[in-house]
Parts: structure tokens; C-alpha cells; sequence
């Protein structure tokens, strides 16, 4: 772990790497996006494709529950992971992640998340680390990975 020296107060701090740490920019942002939504795509259409073919049949058949689980199961898997995705988005743009919870305002969370992807975020080291690199890893953009 490396000593950060905030910009602010001029205090040193242990950094600790967690997937809410650091900072990205906009087109991991937009990748990060992308990676977690071709699989909530598929699990909500898992449970629409659930809900279609047993609309006539038993209510609770073997198949019928375990579409839902699974399809539940892809999408509290990626709630860390969306919340990662903002969290740093925001230390891009030097505010605090708890901002994130903004998207829980129906319709707000739509302008809300277009102001994310397209504005520019600071080119010098902020209160949440150094300006994030073009690192367009998978591993970099979930936030299991540090982009410096």
C-alpha cells in the first residue's frame, strides 16, 4: 500500500485498494457499462422468457424456479459492481461516491448517468488519486485491478 498525499489538507494516508477506490474516466465508464449490461440483458430476458412460456402452466414447475434464481442471482451479482462503476466515476469528477445514490430518483438516474459519461473529469490528482489511465481492462474497469 502506497502513502497518498491528499491534495486539500497536504496529509499523508495509507491507500487502501478496495472496488470503491480511485478514480476512472469516461470510456471505462462507458465499457463498465456495457460488460454489466449484456448480462443483466440476458437474465431480465431470462425472466421475461420465464414468465412467457409458464404463463399457462403451473405456477411453481423446477424449470420456472430456476430460471428465476438464476436470473435473480445475475442481477444482485452486479449491484457491487454498478455501484463500483458510479462510485468511481464520481472521484473522477472529484465528488463523493455516496452521489451514487441518485440513481435510485426515478428518470433523474437517466440525465444523471448521461452527465456522468460525458463529462470531462480532472486531469490532476484529486482527494481520490491520480487522474485514472486508458487502461481498458475488464479487471481495471470492475475495479478488481488499479488503473495507475
Amino acid at each position: 500500500m502506497a502513502a497518498i498525499t491528499t491534495p486539500r489538507t497536504g496529509h499523508k494516508k495509507v491507500a487502501q485498494r478496495t472496488i470503491f477506490t480511485g478514480r476512472i474516466g469516461r470510456l471505462q465508464f462507458f465499457l463498465g457499462f456495457i460488460y454489466m449490461c449484456v448480462p443483466l440483458f440476458a437474465s431480465i430476458t431470462l425472466g421475461g422468457l420465464n414468465q412467457f412460456l409458464f404463463i399457462r402452466g403451473p405456477v411453481f414447475t423446477g424449470i420456472n424456479v430456476m430460471l428465476t434464481v438464476v436470473a435473480l442471482s445475475v442481477i444482485l451479482f452486479f449491484i457491487p459492481e454498478t455501484l463500483s462503476l458510479y462510485t468511481r466515476r464520481l472521484h473522477d469528477l472529484d465528488y463523493s461516491g455516496l452521489l451514487a445514490l441518485l440513481l435510485l430518483i426515478p428518470l433523474f438516474d437517466i440525465f444523471f448517468h448521461f452527465y456522468l459519461q460525458f463529462k470531462t473529469g480532472g486531469m490532476r490528482p484529486n482527494q481520490f488519486g491520480e487522474p485514472p489511465a486508458r487502461d481498458k481492462s475488464v479487471w481495471v474497469v470492475w475495479g478488481f485491478k488499479g488503473s495507475n
